[in-house]
C-alpha cells in the first residue's frame, strides 16, 4: 500500500491508472495479447447544476492499450495516463450511441468492444450517519457478471482491495484465484522496479483452464470457446482447406466482419439463419458469424 501511494498523487498517476497498467500486464502475461481494449466508467457529473441531483451520472468508455517490446512499467503508466486523459475528453459520448454508430450490436452489454471491465472505488469510513439513516457496506451475493471479467480496485482508509467478478461459464474459481495471485506478483514486481522492461520479469504462466485438458463449462456456446482459443493462440493455424490456411486471428476477424453485417440486417437472439453452402472456409466463417450475432444456424444441403 505504501509503495502504491508513493507512486500516485496529484499531477502524476491515480490508483486506477496503476490498476489498469497492472491489468494490462496481467492480460499480456496470461494470453500474450499486446493490443487490448478495456471498458471503464467515467463520471459525467461535472456540472455545478448536477451536484445535488440524485442519480447515476456515469458513462462507459472503451480504452485501447498497446504494449510494445522493451516497454517498462513506468513507460506503460505514461501510456495509460495519456489514454485515460484522452478518453475523459469523450466521456459525454453515450456508449449506446457509439455501439449503434459502429453497428456492433449489444453483445454482453459491451457491443463486442471489450470483454474486461476495470473499475475503481473510493470508500469512505463507514458506517455513515445522515439524519436518522445509517449507511454501511454489505457483501453482495448472487451477482450476475455483466462482462467476462470485472476487475475493481477499492480504496479505503486502511489500503487497497482488489475485487474479481467473473463469468463462471468461462472461468473456474481456481482460475480466478490463480489470476489474483498473479496480480499480486505483477503489482509487486512493477512497484519494486518500475524502470525494468516488462519482458525482463514477465514470464507466461499456465492457467488451470488451458490446453487439451480444459474442463468443459456446461452450456458454453461454441463460438465462446473459439474466441478463448483466439486469445490464447491467435497466430496458430485454425483452419486448413486445400491451399487455404487461416489462423485463429484471421478466422475470427472474418467471422466478426460478417457478424457485424448480420446484426445490421437484424439478426439477433432467437433468429434462425439458413446456411446453404458447400463445405469450405466460408461455411465455417458463416457458422461462427451467425453464433456471434446471437442467432442459430440451419444447415441446408446445396444439393
Amino acid at each position: 500500500t505504501g509503495q502504491l501511494r508513493a507512486l500516485t498523487g496529484p499531477g502524476t498517476f491515480t490508483p486506477f491508472m496503476v490498476h489498469m497498467a497492472v491489468c494490462a500486464l496481467l492480460l499480456h502475461r496470461n494470453t500474450g495479447a499486446e493490443d487490448m481494449i478495456f471498458g471503464m466508467p467515467l463520471s459525467t457529473r461535472d456540472n455545478a447544476d448536477q451536484k445535488d441531483l440524485t442519480g447515476l451520472f456515469v458513462n462507459v468508455v472503451p480504452l485501447r492499450l498497446r504494449l510494445t517490446r522493451g516497454l517498462s512499467f513506468s513507460g506503460l503508466l505514461q501510456h495509460v495516463r495519456a489514454r485515460v486523459l484522452r478518453a475523459m475528453m469523450h466521456r459525454h459520448l453515450a456508449f449506446h450511441e457509439l455501439v449503434g454508430h459502429l453497428r456492433l450490436g449489444q453483445e454482453a452489454g459491451s457491443g463486442g468492444l471489450f470483454r474486461i471491465f476495470l473499475n475503481h472505488a473510493s470508500v469512505q469510513r463507514l458506517p455513515v450517519q445522515a439524519g436518522d439513516c445509517t449507511f454501511e457496506l454489505l457483501p453482495s451475493t448472487n451477482i450476475t457478471a455483466a462482462f467476462e471479467m470485472n476487475l475493481a480496485i477499492v480504496e479505503t482508509d486502511s489500503g487497497f482491495d482488489t475485487v474479481f467478478e467473473f463469468d463462471d461459464m468461462l472461468f473456474t474459481p481456481s482460475d480466478v484465484a490463480a489470476l489474483a495471485e498473479d496480480y499480486q506478483r505483477v503489482l509487486s514486481a512493477s512497484l519494486n522496479d518500475p524502470g525494468a522492461a516488462v519482458s525482463d520479469w514477465l514470464a507466461p504462466v499456465k492457467l488451470a483452464c488451458t490446453g487439451d485438458d480444459m474442463p468443459l463449462a456446461p452450456g458454453l456456446p461454441v463460438h465462446r470457446w473459439f474466441e478463448a482459443q483466439v486469445r490464447r493462440a491467435p497466430d496458430a493455424v485454425a483452419l486448413v482447406f486445400q491451399d487455404t490456411r487461416l489462423s485463429y486471428r484471421a478466422l475470427n476477424a472474418l467471422a466478426n466482419q460478417l457478424a457485424g453485417r448480420l446484426r445490421a440486417a437484424g439478426v439477433g437472439r432467437n433468429a434462425l439463419v439458413g446456411i446453404c453452402i458447400e463445405r469450405s472456409p466460408q461455411m465455417v466463417i458463416a457458422i461462427l458469424a451467425v453464433l456471434k450475432a446471437g442467432g442459430a444456424y440451419l444447415p441446408i444441403d446445396p444439393d
